[in-house]
This record gives C-alpha cells, structure tokens and sequence, in this order.
C-alpha cells in the first residue's frame, strides 16, 4: 500500500487502501520506456504514483515527476504529461454488460515518441 504524502511523494502506509498496477514495457529508449499498464484497482493517481515510486515518473507529470528532466523538455516544445489511457473497460449501469473503449495515441505522442533515440 502507497500513500502520498505532503513532499509529493509515494510512501508505504500500512492503514491505506491497498493499489495493484502492472506495468509491461513496451520500448525502450535512451531516456525512457514507452509502458504498457494494467491496472488492478482504480485510486486516484495511481499509475503516476507506483511509477514515480519504483523510481520511473511520467515524464511531464508536474505533480510526482523529475522536475528538471520536465523543464528541460518544456524547453523542446514537449508540454503535457506523456500519460494516455488507450482502452478503458466499464460495466454499462443500465444493462451490465461489459463496454471496452479504445483510443488511438494522440498524434502529438506518436510524433514525439518518433523523435526518440532507441535503446541499442
């Protein structure tokens, strides 16, 4: 269990709700990993969290992330958070059947994402 405390990081809290999120990288880069994740339960900040914790922050997320490492990419025209729900599954209220939403990654991901270097 992770709480986040008031210097905006992610700690062990032994009283709070317990967070599963699995994570599958996807890619890798010099500077980063495009990651595929899977969430166990829904809490409120939950994949920016457990990737901050394990040492991996969003890149562009101004709240748990590398604050230098985000600036220096403002700099480069990079300026939203590199998070992107690409399917999202619900049980519909009325008819309980399962609903399964996807999104492509928005053009401007997928253009940066192209800029990168590759991992050798």
């Amino acid at each position: 269990t992770l709480a986040v405390d008031r210097v905006r990081r992610s700690v062990p809290d032994p009283t709070g709700q317990s967070a599963i999120s699995h994570f599958r990288p996807v890619q890798w880069f010099c500077d980063c990993t495009l990651v595929d994740i899977t969430l166990g339960t829904g809490r409120m900040h939950q994949i920016r969290a457990h990737a901050a914790a394990v040492g991996h922050p969003v890149v562009g997320d101004h709240y748990y992330g590398d604050r230098t490492a985000d600036k220096a990419l403002r700099q480069k025209g990079f300026r939203r958070m590199w998070l992107h729900a690409q399917s999202i599954g619900v049980i519909h209220p009325d008819s309980g059947v399962p609903l399964l939403v996807h999104a492509p990654i928005p053009a401007e991901l997928t253009e940066l994402l192209k800029g990168l270097d590759l991992k050798q």
